[in-house]
């Protein structure tokens, strides 16, 4: 096989794959497959981004924009990678690790995505300073959401530092959760207060044990043997030592890494925005996986009958040493109107 895959390549005169070099450094849609990479940089000021749009198979998750975060030789915002089983009976793969809600994107209505179909791409494009990429997927939440979209921009500020604006819109259903996750690192929050960790019961609630399906009482009959491939419920049972906090304007999540290395997430909350800090659990699958990650959560809700309708904006900060962006604040739209313009001062 190795013989063969060499040849295909030397017969089309790229000898990347006999050196062992990276392809390309320069940005690049996959559109069969549904995977657009942002790059900037190279070597050790290399940063790479990916985003996921695609349709998926049965080994695939439930997972439509979520993105992955390279940069400083670190995977920044890992995804968590092969579960211990992939198997319709491992209840984890189901209710967690394939789930939506384990991945950094946005849950809809306490519910899982509700197919693998894949989005549409809206906008791909690059220049010398800027990467971006934007993505709609409303067949995720087919009937629910009338917007699922995400626009992610890669900014050079210097020839060492790089700075994300990540912008996810939803509109439909009366409850949205962004989730998001960083490596395994110690984290700490800045001009956020949280509650001390809550040790009994989970995200579900303090009554709600770890891995039970609480929203699907009939996968949790006694005696139960069957599958788990039908769950469509939230997977908060997943989630652990439960913080909450209420932000007043930007707040900041930090993941600090050995050798001074990290990443800094600037979340830029609109009104009525809750935040939940809590412990997720990946793959126990392969020597080295941390016990535990750190997953924060921003949600939105509403009691009224009106499809509600969110924001979020996230600025993302690799770094080395200290976090390089000294103020995020976000402008009002020039006509002052509503029309889901995001400007923000950086």
């Amino acid at each position: 096989r190795a013989s063969t895959y060499k040849t295909a390549f030397e017969q089309w005169d790229e000898r990347a794959y006999v050196t062992g070099r990276p392809l390309t450094t320069a940005s690049d849609n996959m559109s069969a497959y549904g995977l657009a990479m942002l790059r900037s940089g190279s070597g050790s000021n290399a940063t790479g981004l990916s985003l996921y749009y695609g349709p998926a198979g049965g080994h695939g998750h439930y997972d439509r924009l979520n993105i992955e975060l390279f940069a400083k030789g670190e995977r920044l915002l890992p995804d968590l990678g092969y579960p211990e089983y992939m198997s319709g009976f491992h209840k984890k793969l189901c209710g967690w690790t394939g789930h939506t809600i384990s991945h950094s994107t946005v849950l809809v209505n306490e519910r899982r995505q509700l197919s693998k179909n894949g989005g549409r791409l809206q906008l791909f494009s690059g220049s010398p300073k800027v990467q971006y990429v934007d993505v709609r997927a409303e067949e995720a939440y087919q009937g629910i959401a009338s917007r699922y979209q995400r626009s992610v921009a890669m900014v050079s500020a210097t020839a060492s530092d790089v700075y994300v604006v990540d912008v996810f819109r939803v509109h439909g259903g009366h409850q949205h959760d962004f989730s998001i996750h960083g490596p395994d690192g110690a984290f700490s929050v800045q001009d956020l207060t949280l509650t001390p960790p809550r040790p009994e019961g989970t995200l579900a609630g303090t009554d709600v044990p770890f891995g039970y399906l609480y929203d699907a009482a009939h996968l949790e009959r006694p005696g139960y043997t069957g599958g788990y491939g039908s769950y469509q419920g939230s997977g908060f049972s997943y989630l652990r030592s439960v913080q909450k906090g209420q932000p007043e304007g930007v707040w900041h999540a930090d993941w600090a890494l050995e050798a001074r290395k990290g990443v800094r997430l600037s979340f830029v909350p609109e009104a009525s925005t809750e935040v939940f800090v809590a412990d997720g659990e990946p793959p126990q699958n392969k020597a080295g996986n941390p016990p535990t990650l750190k997953y924060v959560l921003a949600r939105r809700k509403t009691e009224a009958g009106d499809a509600l309708g969110s924001t979020f904006v996230t600025v993302l900060q690799p770094h080395e040493g200290v976090p390089f962006v000294d103020d995020i604040r976000r402008l009002e739209a020039a006509d002052g109107g509503d029309q889901g313009v995001v400007a923000l001062q950086i």
